[in-house]
């Protein structure tokens, strides 16, 4: 396994000898499989459930006696189920140790029928099972709340960040997207309000806007389509042989996950695609006709997430008063207190250095302060950031406290130990050792 973060180019490889499936929740990742070549030699083979961290660092492991087929996780929880039954498991902090976790096994869940897909949300599982009924249990204690009937199979179910709506991708590689808030009854079976459903047979995946409830994109065949609302019409598909990673308002990520199994080399930024969504092209349209004045005034009524669009463009020409407007009709308060600290620099390069900050462009801001000349900016900029590295580079190179130099040190001694890199770690030991820290 190949642990990569694509910011940094940082990657590390853990070895596993069977994996059978791998998902993955904010900053944790859950592998299934056999860790060891004796488990899989084993006369009765259990598989095993381990974490890892960001880092490909092991956090915890248990066995289980199921034959897991589907696997999925969140911030709490972990959902493995073979075609009758689903358990329920539990990570967290152990009070031994913030380097493990606590992994334990809460509940399980039979079913009559077989279990033919599984989504998890924050309070909930969904079951489906054959032949087009679906679950919802509570978690973690595992109580139905509700059941409702689809006409189909689903083969990947996903919830909308509300998790009010939910998609299905059924084994007839066919698309449809249900109301969980809408309750009705067919054949004296209950059942939800299907909002939209594609006519094309050749979809297989698909993820909801992290910060739009109303916005999917899904992949169908080799074309990327992106819906901005539903009930919308969809855009003109994307040719693109990508795996969907992300999906924002303003752009849509996905990795070229086949070109990197294929060849084997290390994997490079290169292989990660940005797609720009037509909602900022469209935006930036009516700006550059209309000028950010007159813009405003036509998207007046428009949703939050133009005017967040509308906000950066305020920024990015330094016209505070229209930002002001942007931030309040988002009621970004943070934005808006952000604005009253900005209007006290004068010079327009601090100013807009501070703005490529605010929007979490690390490296621009510091590019922008050196170019200032102001290498102390570039310094608190990192050490805020805890990129010790660059710190270092910083501090080396001139005449700063001793002390950010120690911290630096200490830090990046920190980061190899907590990478298991020890030669590493014993060479900056020594080097603090021979500065005297």
């Amino acid at each position: 396994m190949v642990f990569w973060n694509y910011d940094t180019d940082e990657q590390h490889i853990k070895r596993y000898c069977s994996i059978r499936h791998i998902k993955t929740s904010s900053d944790h990742c859950v592998v299934v499989g056999f860790e060891t070549l004796s488990d899989c030699n084993k006369c009765d083979p259990q598989c095993s459930i381990t974490i890892f961290d960001t880092v490909g660092n092991h956090l915890a492991s248990k066995k289980t006696r199921i034959d897991p087929i589907l696997v999925e996780i969140n911030s709490k929880f972990i959902v493995c189920s073979d075609t009758s039954t689903g358990e329920i498991w539990e990570y967290c902090a152990s009070l031994a140790s913030t380097d493990v976790l606590q992994l334990k096994c809460l509940n399980k869940i039979r079913e009559e029928n077989e279990i033919c897909c599984v989504c998890v949300s924050s309070t909930h599982v969904f079951f489906a099972v054959k032949p087009g009924m679906i679950h919802k249990y509570s978690l973690p204690d595992a109580n139905i709340s509700e059941f409702f009937f689809v006409e189909t199979i689903p083969r990947l179910m996903q919830l909308n960040i509300k998790e009010t709506k939910m998609s299905i991708i059924d084994e007839n590689k066919c698309l449809y997207i249900i109301d969980l808030e809408s309750n009705s009854e067919k054949n004296d079976k209950a059942t939800k309000s299907i909002i939209h459903s594609s006519n094309s047979n050749d979809i297989w995946d698909m993820k909801w806007s992290v910060d739009d409830p109303a916005s999917f994109a899904f992949m169908k065949d080799s074309q990327l389509v992106i819906c901005n609302k539903l009930g919308d019409k969809l855009q003109k598909p994307f040719a693109c042989n990508g795996y969907l990673l992300s999906f924002h308002t303003t752009k849509i990520m996905l990795v070229l996950l086949d070109e990197i199994l294929e060849s084997r080399d290390v994997p490079t930024k290169a292989k990660i695609l940005n797609i720009v969504n037509c909602v900022v092209r469209e935006v930036d349209e009516i700006i550059e006709t209309k000028g950010l004045e007159r813009s405003f005034q036509h998207f007046n009524n428009a949703s939050v997430k133009i005017f967040n669009l509308i906000s950066r463009r305020c920024l990015e020409a330094f016209d505070l008063n229209l930002a002001e407007k942007a931030f309040a009709k988002c009621q970004n308060y943070r934005a808006l207190k952000f604005l009253r600290r900005l209007e006290l620099f004068e010079d327009l390069s601090r100013r807009s250095a501070e703005i490529q900050r605010f929007f979490l462009h690390f490296d621009k801001a510091e590019k922008i302060f050196v170019e200032m000349d102001n290498t102390l900016l570039a310094l608190e900029l990192n050490i805020n950031q805890g990129e010790w590295f660059r710190v270092l580079k910083y501090v080396q190179n001139n005449d700063y406290d001793p002390e950010i130099l120690q911290r630096a040190y200490e830090s990046i001694g920190e980061h190899y130990i907590n990478e298991n890199n020890w030669s590493r770690a014993a060479q900056v030991s020594k080097t603090c050792n021979i500065l005297n820290f």
